[in-house]
């Protein structure tokens, strides 16, 4: 078929099918729409980077022989997995939203996943340095439904008493014995016990409303003797859904391994 003929068939073609070119704007609007949202969608998986940088900063290798796991275990156990899924798939939706460009089709896979994860990575580092990834750790943890169980692994690294490990509000003063009662992320109630040798040193870390996290052993069922006592940094507004009231919170019933009942101030 000569070249005449294949233009009269495609102009039969539009004629029968009633097709109607689009206008060039059209064009351009869906371009500048699509650049848009590819935008919108870097600046979201950027602050998603810079929450990830913000969260692994607190893995505490630095406490591995005190945690007596390995600096690889406690990265594992440590890592904000969910971060890591948001920024793959908003990475993807980037390269999917650059392909639908005017020019994007010319550019391989590997290249624009590539400038798109750098892109994040550059962005969201400069974030983190202006503390954007820490805010929104705040306003998730204060707000966003499973943050314990998904979106910070650390509250649940940190909630495993029976290997050591206690996670917690404060909600009485540290008394005379050395001994204070914390409210755990699952709003059980523990009673701790500092060693002597601590008691001077961090009691200015024993302020109710606040939450610590603890090294040490689970002598018995919500008794735990700390041998280090540590503030809370990622997550810590978490607890302030507990503590907007002091009546809000559970009521104390001492369980069978309490040694003794203390009055919550």
């Amino acid at each position: 078929m000569d070249k005449t003929k294949l233009n009269l068939k495609i102009l039969e073609k539009i004629k029968s099918n009633k097709i109607k070119p689009k206008a060039r704007w059209q064009f351009l609007l869906k371009n500048y729409l699509t650049w848009a949202v590819s935008f919108v969608t870097l600046i979201i998986s950027a602050a998603s980077f810079s929450t990830m940088v913000y969260l692994v900063k607190f893995n505490d290798l630095a406490l591995k022989d005190e945690i007596k796991k390995s600096s690889l275990e406690i990265l594992l156990l440590t890592l904000p997995y969910f971060w890591i899924i948001f920024l793959a798939i908003f990475i993807f939706l980037i390269y999917y939203n650059i392909k639908k460009t005017k020019s994007g089709y010319r550019y391989p896979i590997w290249l624009l996943s590539l400038i798109s994860l750098s892109a994040s990575i550059f962005l969201g580092s400069i974030f983190s340095i202006l503390g954007w990834g820490a805010k929104l750790d705040a306003s998730l943890s204060k707000n966003a439904p499973f943050y314990g169980e998904m979106i910070n692994p650390q509250m649940e690294f940190w909630s495993n008493p029976n290997q050591g490990r206690l996670l917690g509000l404060v909600v009485s003063s540290l008394n005379e014995e050395g001994s204070f009662q914390l409210l755990d992320k699952d709003k059980d109630i523990w009673l701790v016990q500092l060693p002597s040798a601590l008691n001077g040193n961090i009691s200015e870390l024993i302020n109710i409303g606040k939450p610590v996290r603890l090294l040490g052993r689970q002598e018995s069922s919500n008794y735990f003797v700390a041998t280090r006592i540590m503030p809370l940094a990622s997550g810590r507004h978490f607890f302030e859904r507990m503590h907007k009231k002091e009546e809000s919170l559970i009521p104390f019933h001492p369980g069978p391994g309490w040694r003794r009942q203390q009055n919550i101030e």
